[in-house]
């Protein structure tokens, strides 16, 4: 079975690939997503569910398109402080942020 290539833009994890700061890799998204969010959010990228609308640096959003009739629009946001980054989401779906929305676009 062939696996969708991740949706996102090359520069969105460059700033956080430092010896200082962690690079946004399995390890970083275990500690902030549920288990729950990342397999269901694996399903949905495996699936072609994530539509990516646009991403700089520090920020990625995507259309996620998931069991409600209007594909939801999820933003990721990546933020450094001091010796940490800091990852927010924002999804127009019931729960909200740290969604397995987010967890597709991540």
């Amino acid at each position: 079975m062939r696996v969708a290539a991740r949706p996102r833009c090359p520069a969105f994890t460059l700033p956080f690939e430092s010896s200082a700061r962690p690079a946004l890799d399995r390890a970083f998204l275990e500690k902030r997503f549920t288990q729950s969010a990342l397999s269901k959010g694996a399903d949905y990228l495996r699936a072609g569910r994530v539509e990516m609308s646009d991403c700089d640096a520090s920020q990625a959003s995507a259309r996620v398109i998931g069991n409600a009739a209007t594909p939801y629009r999820t933003t990721i946001t990546l933020q450094s402080l001091a010796d940490t980054v800091v990852l927010t989401s924002d999804c127009t779906c019931p729960v909200g942020n740290l969604c397995k929305h987010a967890a597709a676009l991540a």
